[in-house]
């Protein structure tokens, strides 16, 4: 009888500490999203208020928060943090993968994707011989994750507070994660193209840079990294 009172209490044990520790990195992501707005008050302010802009964003950021400020850098951090979090509740609670698979893909997933969005625009640059008209892609690259760094922290917040809503808040993350990329895309597009560089290289970067290097890493890691770790 001591044997199955003891069992349970357990269990109930490590979905309590499992918690606490999302939590705990979920904290850390408000944390830094509170001293960027701590060392400028309109950081929060800026990045939504430019996020749709098209025109005069430079100066916008010139006058209230730099790309290279702290702000803006722990913005940046936050987003890392956030979307890991729920890159790792989605593969853990939705797709049901193991702990370290879901760990792993919530660490690196973000920074390819980031590294993808980026790289791929400056690769683009250099090919063309536009290399002036592609900075203003990154700052759109870098205010979109700041924007997105505070959309995420609250649906990781309400997502494990809340796991039995796991596959709603797996569409909302998954949507909105479509929505950036559209956004960001679109924004990216016309900006290029209305700088003069060539439909062509904008068709050249998507087809090459976007879609090309995700399906190859889905590819790689759903046949070969995923069969090593699922029995740990």
């Amino acid at each position: 009888m001591i044997n199955i009172y003891f069992v349970p209490e357990n269990l109930e044990l490590r979905d309590s500490s499992f918690t606490i520790i999302l939590t705990g990195i979920c904290s850390v992501s408000f944390l830094l999203i509170g001293i960027a707005r701590f060392y400028n008050n309109r950081s929060i302010v800026t990045v939504f208020g430019v996020y749709l802009k098209q025109e005069g964003v430079e100066q916008v950021l010139k006058e209230n928060m730099r790309l290279g400020s702290l702000s803006s850098i722990l913005l940046n951090l936050s987003y890392f943090i956030c979307s890991g979090l729920c890159i790792f509740l989605f593969c853990n609670q939705y797709l049901d993968w193991n702990w370290t698979q879901s760990m792993l893909t919530g660490n690196i997933l973000p920074l390819l994707i980031f590294l993808i969005e980026t790289i791929g625009m400056i690769l683009t640059g250099w090919i063309s011989g536009e290399q002036q008209h592609i900075g203003s892609t990154v700052t759109n690259v870098i205010i979109g994750n700041a924007v997105y760094a505070i959309v995420f922290s609250f649906l990781g917040l309400f997502w494990i507070m809340n796991p039995k809503f796991s596959v709603i808040f797996s569409i909302i993350f998954i949507c909105l994660l479509g929505l950036k990329t559209v956004i960001r895309i679109l924004k990216n597009g016309f900006l290029v193209f209305n700088k003069g560089v060539s439909w062509y290289y904008i068709i050249l970067y998507f087809c090459t840079l976007e879609v090309l290097p995700i399906v190859v890493l889905y590819y790689c890691v759903e046949k070969n990294l995923w069969s090593q770790l699922s029995w740990i």
